[in-house]
């Protein structure tokens, strides 16, 4: 099963990647957060009702699988978080991320410890019952640097600890800083702006940002989009909060990314036109060129030009 969470099914060329060529006679069924066979296992102390894929829920023992990397509100994805969001109904999921929760300080990359976000999500697992957890943790370019199996709890928080010795990254003073997510985030504006949350801690007002990506399956979800008809960040804000669906937490994290520091933010994409993104970024445009000139144009003469590939893998820290 793969653990979708919210997100689209795996395509038949994606069932291949995740399988390998010689296991594509196993059965692989995205999990469906709207199916109406989902089956309820109980309520966290945060009030959310879990309700889970019905196939997971008839297993007799129950394996979960995958990569831990920092994530922008849960402090690390991996273990847990395969139950909740990854199997679980699209009202838990919501709850899990209502705003509330998102917007908690202690919600953020590299933090567990008070983290409500993270704490309903165990609770959840909890609830459900995993007998066997397998938790790789990767290098940046995609090898294998540890895997750890055993209990949920346990062979996850063993992962993040070997993770924690080497991703947390010292990134010196810079006017203007490229990224970009790199694959699979690359996949729509919603992914990609994973990278731009992990920057959080080393921007500030005078930084300006260019973040690219190929986005090509679009923007992931045009209810994002809704509250950048407003240009200011208690504006986005607002719109945010309002008619909340799961896909707007990006789009709240992202109006207090703007309130907090101040960055200004200049994208690129070849397959988004700039007109459908209103006021989400200071700038945009479908060529890097026309993008990394403006970008420039907002830094002061001689800028400090630091290249940022996928910092969503880091923990960085200014110095």
């Amino acid at each position: 099963i793969v653990a979708c969470g919210a997100h689209r099914a795996v395509t038949a060329e994606e069932k291949a990647l995740i399988l390998g060529e010689r296991c594509l006679d196993l059965r692989l069924v995205s999990h469906d957060c709207c199916a109406g066979d989902l089956v309820y296992v109980g309520t966290t102390p945060y009030g959310t009702r879990l309700h889970v894929n019905s196939i997971a829920a008839k297993a007799g023992y129950r394996i979960v699988m995958g990569s831990v990397i920092p994530h922008e509100f849960a402090g690390f994805s991996g273990g847990r978080k395969y139950v909740l969001p990854g199997i679980a109904s699209e009202e838990a999921i919501l709850h899990n991320h209502r705003p509330e929760m998102l917007l908690s300080s202690k919600a953020a990359p590299g933090i567990l410890e008070g983290n409500p976000v993270s704490e309903d999500m165990e609770a959840a697992a909890e609830l459900f019952g995993i007998d066997f957890c397998i938790s790789l943790v990767q290098n940046m370019d995609g090898s294998v640097a540890g895997v750890f199996c055993g209990a949920l709890k346990s062979s996850h928080m063993a992962a993040v600890s070997h993770l924690r010795k080497f991703i947390s990254v010292d990134v010196p003073p810079a006017d203007l800083i490229v990224t970009t997510p790199g694959s699979p985030l690359d996949i729509n504006l919603y992914q990609s702006m994973k990278a731009l949350f992990a920057l959080s801690p080393v921007l500030g007002p005078d930084s300006v940002v260019l973040l690219y990506s190929r986005c090509r399956e679009g923007v992931g979800g045009d209810d994002m989009l809704k509250p950048f008809a407003y240009s200011e960040p208690d504006d986005i804000i607002a719109a945010a909060l309002e008619d909340y669906v799961v896909v707007k937490d990006h789009a709240l994290l992202l109006g207090r990314l703007y309130k907090e520091t101040g960055v200004k933010v200049v994208f690129a994409s070849p397959a988004l036109e700039p007109g459908v993104l209103g006021n989400m970024f200071r700038f945009a445009s479908q060529s890097i060129e026309e993008a990394l000139d403006y970008a420039l144009s907002l830094c002061p003469p001689n800028p400090r030009v630091l290249f940022f590939p996928k910092p969503q893998r880091t923990l960085p820290r200014p110095v």
